[in-house]
């Protein structure tokens, strides 16, 4: 739950307070050299106690799918509903999580994010090409190998 509240925004969107708005407001927006608007990037601030407790759930999720590994002359030992395992999707969302930012990006943003108004922000030429980079980085390990995914997250990054 720690690491969900440094989540831009989480706590506004799982909030109790919910409205049926859309999404909240952004605290920027993003522009390409072009002027495009791109999919805003939040950076994050990540302990090693935050990593460490996370690293210690993968595992023990790990060790579940173990458990729930069929025997041969056990056909139905796994649950059922079970599409994707959540192991393989945590352990994709932890390779993000350990993603290291583009630092040029990251001194662009990081001043940016904690004001109150919306403020624009277009980056430059080698702030973009890091920004791309960074983007495919994120959704060649979200999409892992499912070609659906892939096209959806690029569709939404790049």
């Amino acid at each position: 739950m720690q690491v969900l509240l440094k989540l831009s925004l989480w706590s506004r969107w799982h909030g109790e307070e919910a409205s049926a708005d859309p999404a909240p407001a952004e605290r920027y927006t993003m522009h390409s050299v072009r002027g495009d608007q791109l999919t805003s990037l939040y950076p994050i601030e990540l302990t090693e106690v935050d990593l460490g407790h996370l690293a210690a759930c993968l595992d023990l999720f790990v060790e579940a799918d173990k458990v729930w590994r069929p025997v041969p002359e056990q056909a139905c030992a796994e649950p059922p509903d079970r599409e994707e395992s959540l192991t393989d999707v945590f352990r994709r969302v932890m390779e993000v999580l350990l993603l290291p930012p583009p630092q040029g990006l990251l001194g662009t943003l990081r001043p940016v994010v904690p004001q109150g108004s919306v403020v624009s922000v277009t980056l430059l030429a080698e702030q973009e090409k890091e920004y791309r980079r960074f983007c495919e980085e994120i959704v060649t390990i979200l999409s892992s190998g499912d070609t659906f995914a892939y096209r959806s997250h690029r569709a939404m990054y790049l």
